[in-house]
């Protein structure tokens, strides 16, 4: 029992550690929709190395619905695309890697880093063609994101690369973390306003069947007269939840890029047969300015039902209603509680691995990087410590 604890543990702090870094990469300016460094990748790729895929996907699931939830997207398109991204990767990177040690097929950690990164784009850009834009003019972007993953993936590789060999020099050496770097108390969510509002009063599972079904219906039903009647219906949930329509178009405008991309690529590239007017070579009709509205409207009203959810539901009913949907999973041999477990843990570790991450930059040399050649070994001394952090941490008697 012991050592299932410490294992539940071990897994729920590289959670943490993930959802750190990725909520850190989410608050650096993202011009380029699809297109980032992948900090919490990183992680991913130390722990498919280090303690074998089972634990890297979890890590990358886990992750991907905790940061989405604490950044007010979880169910949004944003999570979609982060979750599929991830777990498309990290299959491919855990194929590739056992295909390495059991075959002649050998590669190293920084040519699976690349791969990975490449599905990862490319399962987000099929995904967002799937079930989000449904037009071909979103695969003119491939070049450009497959040159970026290749970039981004030898970067994160070379990391990784850096951090598996120090971590393997001093194994047995004891981190110089002190105890004071333990915070105190639970997050729930960024964003989460405390209320007594019957929407804040109404069960997770309830709030999140909700949304799936809300999120299904725009997807699927493409119809103006049902996105206009979602519209209303969570206008009017703001109103009598007490929430402000000021703080929740604040937290839109950071996918205001998302928004126009969503709403220029048909406008651009849609066919159509009432012409309005051209730009250079560009037919502007009818059909196409009404897709573009028809997209940018239908991803705004997910992006605002995952906020108005962040905004009433806490980090333990959320975490209790997440379980709750999983625990058919039992009947495939896995454990709902093992979820719930290590989702409320992370939960509450987050805070800790934020404080400590920030001490640790603080007294860094990243922040007087100047150049990529300089920057590598910078993150990757920072990687290194918040890992062996987490090593630390593991026997912590956190769990009784």
């Amino acid at each position: 029992m012991k050592n299932e604890k410490q294992e539940y543990f071990k897994v729920a702090v590289l959670v943490a550690i993930s959802c750190v870094l990725q909520i850190s990469e989410s608050l650096i300016p993202n011009p380029i929709p699809g297109l980032k460094l992948g900090l919490a990748n990183i992680i991913t790729l130390i722990v498919l190395f280090r303690m074998g895929f089972k634990y890297a996907l979890e890590i990358a699931i886990f992750r991907t619905v905790l940061s989405s939830f604490i950044m007010g997207t979880f169910l949004s398109p944003a999570f979609i695309l982060s979750l599929s991204g991830a777990v498309g990767s990290t299959f491919v990177m855990g194929s590739l890697l056992w295909l390495s040690r059991n075959t002649v097929f050998k590669t190293g950690i920084i040519v699976i880093s690349i791969i990975g990164a490449l599905v990862h784009n490319i399962v987000q850009l099929y995904t967002a063609y799937g079930i989000l834009l449904h037009h071909r003019g979103i695969f003119m972007f491939l070049p450009w994101l497959c040159t970026g993953s290749v970039i981004m993936g030898w970067l994160t590789g070379t990391v990784s690369q850096n951090v598996c060999r120090n971590l393997r020099d001093i194994e047995e050496r004891k981190f110089y973390g002190s105890d004071d770097l333990t915070a105190q108390g639970m997050i729930s969510s960024q964003i989460f306003y405390s209320s007594n509002s019957f929407l804040h009063r109404m069960k997770g599972e309830l709030k999140l069947s909700g949304m799936f079904l809300i999120a299904v219906s725009i997807l699927f039903f493409k119809k103006w007269l049902i996105i206009g009647f979602f519209y209303l219906l969570i206008i009017s949930l703001i109103y009598f939840s007490g929430l402000s329509y000021r703080n929740i178009l604040k937290k839109m405008y950071r996918y205001a890029s998302l928004l126009i991309f969503s709403f220029l690529l048909p406008v651009f590239f849609n066919s159509g047969t009432h012409s309005l007017f051209y730009i250079a070579s560009f037919n502007i009709t009818f059909e196409g300015i009404e897709t573009g509205l028809y997209f940018a409207g239908q991803i705004s009203l997910l992006i605002m039902l995952s906020i108005v959810l962040g905004m009433t539901t806490s980090g333990e009913e959320l975490t209790r209603s997440f379980a709750f949907f999983m625990s058919p999973l039992k009947y495939f041999g896995v454990s709902d509680k093992r979820i719930s477990g290590i989702l409320s843990i992370s939960i509450i570790l987050i805070p800790v691995f934020l404080e400590i991450t920030g001490k640790i930059i603080n007294t860094s040399a990243i922040k007087n990087v100047k150049s990529l050649r300089n920057f590598i070994p910078a993150l990757s001394n920072v990687i290194e410590k918040v890992y062996l952090e987490s090593e630390r941490k593991r026997n912590y008697d956190f769990v009784q």
